[in-house]
């Protein structure tokens, strides 16, 4: 993916990701979008630099149980809806000062 410098859409979704490793998409520097759903992720950790046109993150249908908004100050749009998400800690969403939508639904939240 490294030499993909103009991909601004990236769509992962249905496959079999566990794990995504730290600064995968670093040299995806003009990527808006990132689709993610319907895998089986549990750890996502320090995944983005930061890009300015980054917008918009799917990561649903997953086995997400904790999300660092580190680095995506731009995004506008969150989907982490059907993962195993118990609390929503404050800081899990502290940078997100630009998010328009947020989908928390389907988790075991209380």
């Amino acid at each position: 993916l490294e030499y993909l410098i103009n991909l601004n859409k990236l769509n992962l979704d249905d496959n079999k990701i566990i794990i995504i490793r730290p600064k995968s998409f670093d040299k995806l520097i003009s990527l808006k979008e990132l689709y993610l759903k319907n895998n089986k992720i549990v750890i996502v950790c320090e995944l983005f630099p930061v890009i300015e046109n980054f917008q918009r993150l799917i990561l649903s249908n997953n086995r997400l149980n904790n999300f660092s908004s580190e680095h995506l100050d731009f995004l506008i749009e969150l989907n982490l809806n059907n993962n195993d998400f118990e609390i929503v800690e404050s800081t899990m969403l502290t940078n997100l000062i630009n998010l328009n939508y947020l989908n928390l639904g389907e988790n075991q939240i209380y």
